[in-house]
């Protein structure tokens, strides 16, 4: 039997913005980074993003996929609640 292996993540939630409590929005970009590079060394065959990956404007997006660009494999992505209430 062959084995599917794909990635999946959540909640990158990130934007320009500074700490706020205990949230580090700037670090999510280090983490997507980390992200890409282990999903290609695992060679998954598609991954996906189950929401939020960005927090608070839609201008968070061009940043995060600067990043996923680099991802070897197809990515599917689920819109989260934090969509409904980012900008204009």
């Amino acid at each position: 039997m062959e084995k599917l292996q794909f990635g999946i993540f959540a909640d990158a939630q990130y934007c320009n913005y500074a700490p706020f409590n205990n949230r580090h929005f700037k670090k999510s970009l280090s983490k997507l980074r980390e992200l890409v590079i282990n999903f290609n060394e695992k060679q998954v065959a598609f991954a996906v993003n189950l929401g939020d990956l960005i927090d608070r404007d839609y201008e968070s997006f061009e940043d995060t996929f600067d990043i996923l660009k680099d991802l070897k494999s197809p990515i599917y992505h689920v819109f989260g609640e934090s969509r409904l209430f980012c900008g204009k």
